[in-house]
């Protein structure tokens, strides 16, 4: 074990007022589009820029300690109860303070999940598919695995954890087999009791459910390639990552989705987050034995009629095939904001569905976008008469001035200089045009690497200054 006696800097930045001063944060919204209160506008876009984990946002980690995992009888490439040590060592062994646990390159063979608690970050070593010096987590599960047994990595009433730098496998075929095989757990999953996690350079291969399920707050998973599952029919099968119940305050930014039901959705009563950057591809869904293209950015509506539905979220810089407001849960919350996004299939690019004695789900805000609105029902009719967008006759995007850049971002963005120091800034939302996030597919890296510890100082390969605004949370029905 390794003890850090050098503390990293941290660079504070104090905001008075989120406009003066500064050309990126965008003001082409007006402030009614975010609510009846005019202090709405100030809240949410203060919100958004202080989204994620302040862990990450801070530019700076003070690591206390360094643990290899072979310290402790921990191996690749052994079948039996590596899960068993690896969370005896979480729970029990681990020193005060933030702790990086460390697992070498090789495939770790886990015949169970995984609980990580506060102060705990998981880290690999990184590297693409054909690395054959990256770090692996296989999940094979025997048919007589106790229901109460989780196949999961999950997060335990965790503070300030992450996991970085792995490759996610899921081995075992839900279907296969009797119960409790046949159960659907999501593979990694951050609860309501969790916040200021993280989730960086972690490649995601086959879920039973979800991807990632977050329920907690201050969420951010960053540089990640998440891609196909188990199962694609309804139920919640197949989806990447997903913000559901009152998750807020998450950055989900710069990933790959590829193959799935829904790659990035929100749900019940999630409020305040930003969804940016984002590639998504060949959505597949199968409903009744029939194969069919659902929508890769998803907003699912409430499930309860004390919930207002998702609300208040931002999406920016997307690059996807289709975006959908649906009524499968019925109604949507109000003044979500899409804005610079790029959808690029051939039919129902934005679709809004009718949810009867209810505009919220109209209440949308549609700005510098390029996405077609469905022609099949009032898409472009509601929008234009419930929320906000700047439609005139065809998608705005090409007209948006250059200053009007981000809704969330002050300036350009560190992982748009990642080997991208070409692509342009602000992203325009053209067919062709490409963000960091697709560059990295179209070369056969589904994730970067975050330098992994060496030596007797740990550098967090982190790209945002954290702004010191505490946002406030709306939390009306």
């Amino acid at each position: 074990m390794k003890t850090l006696n050098k503390t990293l800097p941290v660079l504070v930045l104090c905001i008075c007022s989120i406009f003066s001063g500064y050309t990126q944060i965008s003001d082409l919204i007006p402030s009614w589009a975010f609510g009846d209160d005019p202090s709405y506008q100030n809240i949410v876009i203060e919100s958004w820029i202080g989204s994620g984990s302040p862990s990450i946002n801070s530019g700076s980690l003070y690591i206390n300690n360094i643990i290899d995992v072979s310290d402790y009888g921990i191996y690749p490439g052994i079948y039996d109860n590596t899960a068993f040590l690896i969370n005896d060592l979480l729970k029990n062994q681990l020193p005060p303070g933030n702790s990086i646990v460390y697992f070498p390159p090789g495939i770790y063979y886990l015949e169970e999940g995984i609980k990580i608690y506060s102060n705990t970050i998981i880290k690999g070593n990184g590297g693409d598919a054909d690395d054959p010096a990256r770090t692996e987590f296989h999940f094979d599960y025997s048919d007589d695995l106790p229901l109460y047994k989780s196949v999961s990595i999950s997060f335990a009433r965790a503070q300030n954890s992450g996991i970085e730098d792995i490759y996610l496998f899921d081995e075992t075929d839900p279907l296969i087999g009797v119960e409790p095989n046949q159960r659907y757990e999501d593979l990694i999953s951050i609860p309501s009791t969790s916040s200021n996690i993280w989730i960086r350079g972690v490649e995601s291969y086959l879920t039973r459910r979800f991807h990632v399920n977050i329920y907690g707050n201050r969420v951010t998973v960053s540089g990640c390639y998440f891609h196909h599952s188990w199962s694609y029919s309804t139920g919640g099968r197949g989806y990447g990552v997903c913000l559901s119940k009152d998750s807020h305050f998450c950055r989900i930014e710069n990933n790959i989705f590829n193959h799935l039901r829904h790659s990035m959705l929100f749900q019940y009563n999630a409020k305040q987050n930003v969804v940016s950057y984002n590639y998504s591809w060949d959505v597949h869904a199968i409903n009744g034995g029939f194969d069919y293209k659902a929508s890769d950015l998803d907003f699912h509506g409430r499930h309860d009629d004390d919930l207002m539905g998702p609300a208040w979220n931002l999406c920016e810089g997307n690059k996807v095939e289709r975006i959908f407001f649906d009524d499968l849960h019925e109604q949507n919350g109000p003044h979500n904001t899409i804005f610079r996004c790029n959808a690029y299939s051939d039919h129902q690019e934005l679709k809004v569905e009718k949810v009867q004695g209810s505009n919220h789900q109209f209440m949308q805000n549609v700005v510098g976008t390029n996405a077609w609105p469905y022609e099949g029902n009032n898409t472009r009719k509601w929008i234009l008469e419930y929320g906000f967008a700047y439609w005139d006759g065809e998608p705005d995007y090409s007209e948006i001035p250059s200053n009007q850049s981000s809704y969330y971002l002050y300036d350009r963005p560190d992982f748009y200089d990642l080997n991208t120091n070409w692509l342009p800034w602000p992203f325009i939302p053209y067919d062709e045009a490409i963000n960091p996030a697709k560059y990295r597919y179209d070369r056969n890296h589904g994730y970067y690497q975050n330098d992994p510890p060496q030596h007797e100082v740990v550098y967090a390969r982190i790209g945002f200054i954290f702004q010191c605004l505490w946002p406030a949370k709306i939390s009306s029905k």
